[in-house]
């Protein structure tokens, strides 16, 4: 996996390819079923965020750090430089995180105490003692676990997409279901994954 920003976002212009294939691969079609004129897509989320691209520059993304007060983990922070926010991405694609600077946890600057358990897709409880956030299966949250998360998007109510900004696991993501937090790994491994299941999916769909 990449370490530096040039090898980051090389990563990225190297998994644009992947994104028009799966735009491609669910182009919009009309629903005469449906009673209404939107166009349909086979992925869910793909009718939001509709496969796009809106690249980000440095200047854009050094003010919002300059606001929030926080830098982005390289990871994410590159992503935004080559596809930016509103883009094509897991559920209904990547956020736009300018636009939501309001909704911003208070507990954006406390480290994230929620740690990936070894070979499973479940976090573990808090490395804190006086914070336990899950049960002895290692599935169940007691807390919403925002403290140095952001959201960074989602899959409909109530699966929230949030990456760790701060604290052992910055750059990971979690998907927060409300009763059930589920471990993603790094943002790139979660897009990534995200990108291959949907063209998988696709292609079994349209058996190319």
């Amino acid at each position: 996996m990449p370490t530096t920003e040039e090898e980051y976002l090389q990563f990225w212009k190297d998994t644009l390819p992947k994104l028009s294939l799966a735009a491609s691969l669910d182009p919009p079609q009309m629903n005469k079923l449906a009673g209404n004129n939107r166009p349909s897509r086979i992925i869910y989320g793909a009718e939001a965020h509709e496969y796009g691209i809106n690249p980000v520059n440095e200047e854009t993304i050094q003010e919002y750090e300059r606001v929030v007060n926080i830098n982005l983990p390289l990871n994410f922070r590159t992503y935004l430089k080559i596809f930016g926010c509103r883009s094509g991405g897991p559920g209904n694609g990547i956020d736009n995180i300018f636009d939501n600077i309001q909704y911003i946890s208070k507990e954006l600057h406390t480290p994230c105490p929620l740690e990936p358990r070894e070979g499973m897709g479940h976090a573990r409880e808090s490395t804190d003692p006086e914070e336990t956030f899950f049960n002895n299966e290692y599935e169940f949250i007691y807390g919403e676990p925002k403290k140095g998360t952001l959201d960074i998007g989602d899959a409909g109510n109530p699966t929230v997409f949030r990456l760790v900004v701060h604290g052992a696991t910055r750059g990971d993501v979690f998907a927060d279901s409300g009763d059930v937090l589920r471990y993603e790994g790094s943002f790139e491994q979660f897009y990534i994954n995200n990108l291959n299941e949907t063209i998988s999916t696709l292609r079994s769909k349209r058996n190319v």
